[in-house]
């Protein structure tokens, strides 16, 4: 399974740039493309074409995180990062010869999936064009989130900037990395679709990467975004997979119905098997604008309702003067860590990108939690 993104962007406009000398104005056709102009501004294609772009240096490669834990029978993710000279950053994961020191422990499956398959340490090393770089992998114990099943819900907010651009002049946000353009391959990259297989993979869910896995638990995904909250279908017409799922969602921008979503989950959540774990994780910016019901007033219901809620946001305590619609007095990042459940808040911007290897151990911290009333970083498992 390729690094997901597989939704289609049906056009876009490339706009004059004079700082780089003019530009082309052209389009993008489904599928595929980007602005013709634009193409030296991706590092990965300055990097094979320095005649025409001018010259680049690999400055340095690393492994993101350089220490992975994942519990044995289950699957993380790490991800092969490159430094350029101008200061960019790249994601060559797909493009790297990745291999574990011991495979007996843990097995690198490609994608930048590994395997945990018996408890222990071993090393990790990735390599690409010459540069190589080192981390370690701790396979765990699985049995407290072995011991029983669950159900997870994830609300996926789409009215915000959960996509960036493959190729374009700016440079990615939320510490986003750059990856190759292809042609015929949609021309960006949506995050939530990343960490929602991140968060998968510390499931007990069958996939084509890990043998070991029964089916065990279950997910469900609820979209927002447009001002109509949904549930995508699941398996055998229910809302409910026990398979890894691939969700291709993109920015909307529009009408944010947060509460709506959360709503939504909890009546999911309705047809949850009793002797479950149940889990609902919200990813959002909390740009709310629609007020009836309100976020917190349905994470507090769902919490009354027994359910644990997980918050994954690139809003930071620095965003001091970031206040929603709904979350007056509070600041959004107030209101986000009031809905979270004990342990499950996971904020900040400046490592938006690398909260994939913390959702892989999301389980893992919800079942171990014993609150400390401080937030989680999202780089800090």
């Amino acid at each position: 399974m390729a690094i997901p993104g597989s939704a289609e962007l049906s056009s876009i406009t490339c706009a004059t740039d004079s700082s780089s000398g003019g530009g082309t104005t052209g389009s993008v056709t489904p599928g595929g493309g980007f602005c013709p102009d634009a193409a030296c501004d991706n590092p990965l294609y300055r990097y094979d074409h320095q005649t025409d772009c001018g010259s680049l240096t690999l400055i340095s490669l690393r492994l993101e995180p350089a220490s992975v834990a994942i519990p044995k029978d289950r699957v993380g993710v790490v991800r092969v990062i490159a430094k350029f000279s101008t200061g960019q950053e790249a994601d060559v994961t797909t493009e790297s010869t990745v291999n574990t020191a011991d495979s007996d422990t843990a097995e690198y499956k490609g994608d930048g999936v590994v395997y945990g398959a018996e408890q222990g340490i071993t090393t990790i090393r990735g390599v690409w064009k010459g540069r190589s770089a080192d981390g370690t992998v701790t396979v765990t114990d699985s049995a407290c989130q072995s011991a029983i099943p669950w159900d997870v819900v994830f609300v996926l907010d789409q009215a915000v900037g959960n996509y960036f651009f493959r190729s374009t002049r700016s440079t990615p946000g939320f510490g986003a990395y750059f990856q190759r353009y292809t042609p015929n391959v949609a021309p960006y990259i949506d995050i939530y679709d990343w960490f929602v297989l991140s968060m998968q993979m510390g499931m007990d869910l069958t996939s084509s990467w890990n043998p070991a896995a029964t089916g065990n638990d279950r997910v469900a995904v609820v979209l927002t975004g447009d001002g109509v909250p949904t549930v995508l279908p699941g398996e055998n017409g229910s809302r409910w997979s026990s398979s890894v799922r691939t969700v291709s969602t993109i920015g909307i921008n529009g009408a944010s119905r947060l509460g709506a979503a959360i709503d939504l989950a909890r009546s999911t959540m309705a047809s949850a098997r009793p002797e479950a774990r149940k889990l609902i994780v919200v990813l959002t910016h909390a740009g709310e604008t629609d007020c009836n019901p309100t976020a917190l007033a349905e994470c507090t219901a769902a919490k009354g309702d027994g359910f644990e809620v997980a918050i994954v946001t690139p809003v930071a305590a620095s965003h001091v003067e970031f206040y929603s619609a709904c979350s007056y007095p509070l600041t959004v990042f107030e209101w986000l860590q009031s809905c979270a459940s004990p342990c499950l808040f996971l904020s900040g911007n400046s490592t938006w990108w690398a909260a994939g290897s913390t959702l892989t151990n999301l389980l893992q911290t919800a079942c171990g939690c014993s609150y400390s009333g401080v937030a989680i970083g999202l780089g800090g498992l």
